[in-house]
C-alpha cells in the first residue's frame, strides 16, 4: 500500500458519536455530496455509486472498525484504496484523522500522483462536511 495523504480536523463531537456516524455507511451521502446511492450487500459490504465525477464512480466498500477507528476498503472501477478514519479525544474536542492509502490502480492511464491533489481536496472537503454533520447531530440530540 502507498499512503496518498492524510488530514486532521478538530470537532466538538465525542469520539463515540463520530465513530457511530461514520460506521453507518447508509448515511455516507450526508457528508459526501458526490454519493448518489449506498446499497448494503451484507452487514459489512456496501455498493457505492456517485453522481459526480470522482476517482471511482462506482465501488464496493467493506467496513471494519476498532475502538478508535473505522476503515473502509474500497474496490472501484479505477482504484482500490483504504480510507481509515481515526478519532482521539483531546480534552473537550476530538481530533478526527483520515488517511487514504492506495492499494491498486487500474483503469487509469495517468499515474495516481497526478490525480492525488484533486482527490486530496475532495476528501478534505468531505472531512469538513463530516464535522458539520456530527456536530449538527449532537446539537439536535440534546
Amino acid at each position: 500500500m502507498e499512503k496518498l495523504f492524510s488530514h486532521s480536523i478538530l470537532t466538538a463531537a465525542s469520539p463515540e458519536i463520530i465513530l457511530r456516524k461514520i460506521s453507518d455507511l447508509t448515511q455516507l451521502a450526508m457528508w459526501n455530496p458526490a454519493i448518489s446511492t449506498v446499497t448494503p450487500v451484507d452487514e459489512v459490504k456496501f455498493h457505492v455509486n456517485r453522481k459526480t465525477d470522482a476517482i471511482n464512480s462506482d465501488e464496493f466498500m467493506t467496513i471494519t472498525s476498532g475502538a478508535d477507528y473505522v476503515s473502509l476498503v474500497a474496490t472501484g472501477n479505477r482504484i482500490d484504496y483504504t480510507l481509515t478514519i481515526s478519532v482521539k479525544a483531546q480534552g473537550q474536542t476530538t481530533e478526527v484523522t483520515e488517511q487514504l492509502d492506495l492499494i491498486e490502480q487500474h483503469g487509469i492511464k495517468l499515474p495516481i500522483r497526478f490525480m492525488a491533489p484533486i482527490t486530496k481536496h475532495a476528501f478534505k472537503r468531505n472531512l469538513i462536511l463530516l464535522k458539520s454533520y456530527v456536530e449538527a447531530s449532537t446539537s439536535h440530540a440534546g
